[in-house]
């Protein structure tokens, strides 16, 4: 069974956190300066968005943290 992930757009159409990637991909494709991140909570998805909502773009580093135009493998996420 696949694990459980919680997308957090902290930076996109409209920001909050997502249960699938359909839902995140709507809110992020195209937006320019998207931030967004999967975690494997929910309250580590809410913090990500609270912490993140205002700031200004930067690279995160991380590899969970993906450009808009590349979607998650089928297996993993």
């Amino acid at each position: 069974m696949a694990r459980k992930r919680w997308y957090a757009v902290a930076r996109g159409r409209q920001p909050g956190v997502y249960e699938t990637w359909e839902q995140t991909e709507a809110q992020v494709l195209g937006f320019p300066d998207n931030r967004y991140k999967s975690f494997p909570t929910k309250e580590e998805a809410e913090k990500f968005v609270g912490e993140n909502r205002n700031t200004e773009a930067e690279p995160l580093g991380d590899a969970e943290t993906r450009d808009a135009s590349t979607q998650p493998s089928a297996a993993g996420e």
